[in-house]
């Protein structure tokens, strides 16, 4: 078929009832897309709804003025005529594709406008403005289509703009679905297509009475058509299969729920606002003993023991008026009579004037924790009874030292005072009958000055010891280098003519009692500058010894040293390694030591070779974990 056969005119009134026909369609169409949009917006907030809703108001209020300005038609506010119908039909195609590919162009989002309704009235006055120009100055206008020679250059033009645009949108639709194989992208695909295969046409026709002029208008309304369908499966299938996947996928979770309510360990059950039980899981079964039959439709609080009931209903109505949880312990009756504690957790629906409630055996802890009770108050009345018993000992322990203090004393007066006697009467014959007395009464004489002397200094480091023993105690950080200084400068003022080098270490703070530390070191670089006495570069050294968590501390000499075989020996009273003449002392001087360090909660031990010195070591961990 040639295109001269297509171009053959259509009796006006049928091409004009047809054209009728098919033009209102499209009018329908493009006003039921308006009012879906202005209806479903408010509640959508889809921001192509809205604009799409607002460009067909336009499109299809031009197609309507077309229409009744189509040659044939009565008069309309102005003579009908081919002109204004052309330019009515070009405005609405190039504002519905211009307006699709902008719309499309954005993504779909949701969007509040507070003046939504603005574009519609927007729409509509620009509707109202194209048609006053198209009316008003017809005559001005280019022309469009010159009957029996065809479409203008211009007009073609313009058709060709608008299947460009459509081609755009339609690519990009495609290019959406693509990604979101949403049903309703795919029909506007396709009626975008229809309606750019009837633009086309209409650069074909040479006579508005032509049946490419028919041709074009029933692509269109094909196009219109799928748009009809699109308009129905985006507003109606697409969100009912939405629904459906929504409740499908509710019922699955239905499903595991329930699976998790009925293997759950814990106690499950769903009441009335009375408490009446309308759903409970295995576990409440088992624990309980009934059968699902015998506690269905039955009131919780029958259960509960009539001594925890009150307070149950008391808590059930303060939860209804209040909303507030219900967290308890309870007593529930078994079917064999027993009673059991449970956990009880509930919470109040108002929405579904339900109560929700889980519940946790805890009869065990319950019977563990009053077994634990007993233990405990038991405990109790054995600590005070030690307690009032070690009261007592205390002060046996009290009276025990004053009395021995005052023994003490009383047997160190009694002893000095002969002692006295025999020192001041041997040195009084001494001086008075040194003529008359031959070598040997003089040496006796001075033995025995020397040994009431040395009497006189055990009872006092004697006492000395007994005081270190009872001393309170008073702790607070120490610097034990500032402590040997003082030790070494009390024992250089004492012998000013020996040379001794000294060395101590600088970090050597401890926590401890001063006055007791001070009496340890005394005896311990005492006892170094007495036995390195006889070497020629006699050295003292103070210092520390770090080995992970544990700190020791020891003080070191060069002297005579000792055999390690007697080492037990030296931290015993008057036990001594070397004679009276070789080093003098009372043997009480270590053993003071011990005694302080122990009462610091630390330990003390010895180290030596004969010929190359001694080293005392001693520890105070358990202070140092007070610190």
């Amino acid at each position: 078929m040639g295109s001269s056969d297509l171009n053959i005119k259509i009796s006006p009134d049928i091409f004009l009832s047809m054209h009728i026909i098919l033009e209102f369609f499209s009018i329908a169409v493009s006003f039921s897309i308006m009012i879906q949009g202005w209806l479903t917006y408010p509640h959508t907030l889809n921001n192509q709804r809205l604009f799409l809703g607002a460009v067909f108001l336009a499109v299809g209020s031009l197609d309507l003025v077309h229409t009744l300005s189509f040659q044939g038609m009565p008069p309309f506010i102005t003579e009908s005529s081919v002109a204004k119908a052309t330019w009515f039909w070009v405005i609405a195609r190039l504002t519905e594709a211009i307006s699709l590919t902008i719309i499309f162009f954005h993504k779909e989002r949701q969007v509040y406008y507070k003046h939504w309704k603005f574009y519609y009235f927007a729409s509509f006055l620009y509707m109202l403005t194209v048609s006053f120009i198209i009316i008003r100055w017809t005559g001005q206008l280019p022309i469009l289509v010159i009957e029996d020679q065809g479409v203008t250059n211009f007009k073609i033009g313009f058709e060709y703009l608008i299947s460009i645009l459509h081609l755009v949108t339609v690519t990009i639709i495609l290019h959406r679905y693509r990604h979101g194989r949403q049903q309703s992208q795919l029909i506007l695909a396709t009626a975008l297509v229809f309606v750019l295969c009837g633009e086309l046409i209409f650069t074909l026709y040479r006579n508005v009475h032509s049946v490419y002029n028919m041709l074009g208008h029933v692509y269109k309304v094909i196009g219109y058509f799928y748009l009809l369908r699109c308009m129905y499966v985006f507003t109606v299938d697409e969100p009912y299969d939405k629904v459906r996947q929504v409740v499908r996928k509710m019922r699955d979770v239905e499903k595991e729920l329930k699976h998790f309510f009925n293997i759950a360990q814990d106690m499950f059950c769903i009441m009335d606002r009375n408490g009446c039980i309308l759903q409970i899981n295995k576990s409440f079964i088992t624990n309980l003993g009934y059968t699902k039959e015998q506690l269905l439709d039955k009131e919780v609080y029958s259960l509960i023991h009539p001594d925890d009931r009150l307070r149950a209903l008391e808590e059930k109505n303060r939860s209804l008026s209040t909303d507030e949880s219900i967290k308890s312990e309870r007593r529930f009756k078994c079917k064999d009579g027993s009673y059991k504690w449970l956990e009880w957790f509930a919470v109040f629906d108002p929405k579904n004037d339900l109560f929700y409630a889980a519940a946790r055996d805890i009869t065990d802890q319950k019977e563990m924790l009053s077994r634990l009770k007993a233990y405990q108050e038991h405990l109790e009345d054995l600590v005070e009874e030690r307690t009032v018993k070690l009261s007592l000992a205390n002060k046996d322990l009290d009276a025990t030292n004053k009395e021995l203090e005052s023994f003490c004393y009383s047997v160190s007066h009694d002893l000095r005072t002969p002692l006295r006697s025999m020192d001041g009467f041997s040195l009084a014959l001494l001086e008075e009958y040194e003529e008359q007395l031959d070598e040997i009464a003089k040496d006796y004489l001075y033995r025995i000055r020397a040994a009431s002397q040395r009497m006189g200094q055990m009872i006092d480091d004697l006492l000395h010891l007994s005081r270190v023993t009872r001393q309170q105690m008073l702790f607070k950080e120490i610097n034990l280098k500032q402590l040997a200084q003082e030790v070494f400068a009390e024992l250089q003022a004492s012998e000013p003519d020996r040379q001794v080098e000294f060395k101590v270490s600088s970090d050597l703070l401890v926590l401890g009692d001063a006055r007791l530390l001070k009496i340890a070191l005394t005896n311990l670089i005492g006892n170094a500058w007495k036995f390195s006495s006889k070497v020629s570069n006699p050295v003292i050294e103070v210092g520390i010894i770090r080995h992970g968590e544990k700190t020791f501390y020891y003080v070191r000499d060069n002297g005579v040293g000792f055999d390690m075989s007697y080492v037990d020996k030296l931290f015993k009273p008057f036990e001594r390694l070397h004679t009276i003449r070789e080093f003098p002392g009372t043997g009480i001087g270590l053993a003071t030591v011990k005694r302080v360090i122990d009462r610091h909660g630390g330990s003390v031990w010895a180290e030596g070779k004969l010929g190359q010195g001694t080293t005392i070591y001693f520890t105070l961990q358990q202070l140092e974990k007070k610190i």
